[in-house]
């Protein structure tokens, strides 16, 4: 028995053979008119070549000129049905196999859809809205430096935290910072007096870090450290300009034991 199917839109006939049809989910397209459909929905069978069969004005009949098929060849044995006012195509018509027949069917439909202006309009007003989350999201973030590098923001940016109950800070450049002129001096047995100036080299205010004090012995040894914040130090404000003087005494309750203390080390840093 031979596997038929036959083109709805113009009525050509083609042989099938079922291994290509389920590769392909039984969706064809006709070399005649560009038709794609199921196969599977217009398959009838009729008798081999070899035994005689009777026909009718839909029967099937070989052509007699169709040339030889190659088994590479994805185009089957095409015959022609004789239909009252059809006349049959010199030219063998090809059947394709489509393999992707779900995206060729949904093409013109999801096109379509995304070309019409309230969808076109909808996703113009979505992109508006991302752009402004992620303006709003980087100001956030970079509220700080902002307000720093451009002072007469500083009141838009206090608005702005105060509608998103966040606090502007001062800005921290810790590379931009350096202690110059230190002098460090024994008072007495146990007093010991501190001076240093603190320079800021960026051209914005920048927040005051905290200074730890690193006494050592002769072997450049720690034996003591003690971190002060900018309070302790007796600082103005919470930010520093172009520098900052720094004077101070205190005192180390040594021990016996406790090496003597020959040198210092000053490390600025923010907590």
């Amino acid at each position: 028995m031979n596997s038929l199917t036959r083109c709805p839109s113009c009525s050509t006939t083609y042989k099938v053979v079922p291994d290509q049809l389920r590769i392909s989910e039984g969706w064809v397209k006709c070399g005649e008119c560009n038709k794609v459909f199921d196969a599977s929905q217009h398959l009838f069978h009729v008798a081999d070549e070899t035994t005689p069969i009777s026909v009718s004005d839909s029967a099937i009949t070989e052509e007699k000129n169709s040339p030889p098929v190659t088994p590479c060849d994805q185009v089957q044995e095409t015959y022609a049905a004789f239909e009252p006012d059809v006349q049959p195509s010199r030219e063998e018509p090809i059947l394709e196999f489509q393999a992707d027949h779900v995206s060729f069917l949904l093409q013109h439909s999801s096109t379509s859809v995304w070309q019409k202006p309230v969808m076109r309009g909808a996703l113009a007003l979505s992109g508006v809205m991302l752009l402004l989350g992620l303006l709003g999201q980087w100001t956030y973030y970079e509220r700080d430096r902002l307000a720093a590098t451009h002072p007469g923001m500083k009141p838009v940016m206090q608005l702005f935290c105060a509608r998103l109950h966040c606090t502007l800070s001062p800005l921290k450049r810790i590379e931009s910072l350096v202690i110059d002129s230190a002098v460090f001096s024994q008072l007495g047995n146990d007093g010991y007096r501190l001076g240093f100036t603190l320079k800021n080299l960026a051209p914005m205010d920048l927040a005051l870090p905290s200074i730890e004090l690193t006494l050592t012995d002769i072997s450049d040894q720690p034996i003591y450290r003690k971190t002060f914040t900018p309070t302790e130090l007796g600082a103005p404000s919470n930010t520093l300009g172009a520098e900052w003087p720094v004077l101070v005494t205190l005192r180390v309750k040594s021990e016996s034991a406790l090496p003597r203390v020959v040198g210092y080390r000053l490390m600025a840093f923010y907590s």
